[in-house]
């Protein structure tokens, strides 16, 4: 597979990352208890680490909120599950992929990278079901909850640096910064998960910093001609 064909590959999971998004927010889960305004329900639900915090999403008890949201959450991991995992993790592959020529090992290490995210999100999606099944008891699935969450954000933020290390090697001034970049990104995601009350609600922004960047350089080097 040619360079140009694994960019153009690329681009088009970008746009089907827009598409899913899109469906996300057609069904968005509204919290149904004292969770912050900025703080995404569904970000929040991922980084819970105690029962206090399943119910700063799902309430206290029952209640309509709870119903409304729980059905929300029920389409949301059906959509993560079947559609924006593949396709988020098939961006990163391609992109990879694309930039392979630069630095093959670097290139290998990032497709791995998106591989393991792509599982420990799988891993972490069924056991959000779990506490949302149950949401007033104290799970088991909580720890193991902790452990797939911190393991796909950081096999997300390490990819990131992954690519823009590629990047960064190329040499130039904006390479220099996409790396620059993509290394504050993954610098925000560990922020984001050992300090989650204060930088949680960005951890998502850290990794589409990453994947702006990749974007970027999918369309830059699919439009870029040969030299003669």
């Amino acid at each position: 597979m040619s360079s140009k064909i694994a960019y153009a590959i690329s681009i088009l999971f970008a746009l089907g990352i827009v598409a899913v998004v899109a469906i996300f927010n057609a069904t968005p889960l509204h919290a149904c208890g004292a969770l912050p305004a900025k703080y995404s329900p569904v970000l929040a639900f991922e980084l819970a680490r105690s029962l206090a915090d399943v119910h700063a999403i799902f309430g206290g008890g029952p209640s309509p909120c709870r119903d409304a949201a729980l059905a929300a959450f029920t389409k949301i991991n059906f959509t993560d599950n079947f559609y924006f995992i593949p396709v988020y993790t098939l961006f990163g592959v391609f992109f990879f992929l694309g930039v392979r020529r630069r630095e093959p090992l670097l290139a290998y290490v990032g497709i791995a990278l998106a591989v393991i995210a792509a599982l420990a999100d799988w891993v972490e999606n069924h056991n959000l079901a779990l506490i949302a099944a149950a949401p007033d008891v104290p799970s088991q699935a909580l720890p193991a909850l902790h452990y797939a969450t911190s393991v796909k954000w950081m096999a997300l933020g390490i990819e990131g640096f992954v690519g823009g290390l590629i990047l960064g090697q190329s040499g130039g001034w904006l390479n220099n910064i996409a790396f620059a970049l993509c290394a504050l990104g993954l610098i925000l995601t560990g922020l984001g998960l050992v300090y989650s009350p204060s930088f949680g609600p960005y951890i998502s922004n850290a990794i589409l910093i990453s994947w702006l960047i990749f974007l970027i350089v999918d369309v830059r080097e699919m439009f870029r001609r040969a030299p003669a």
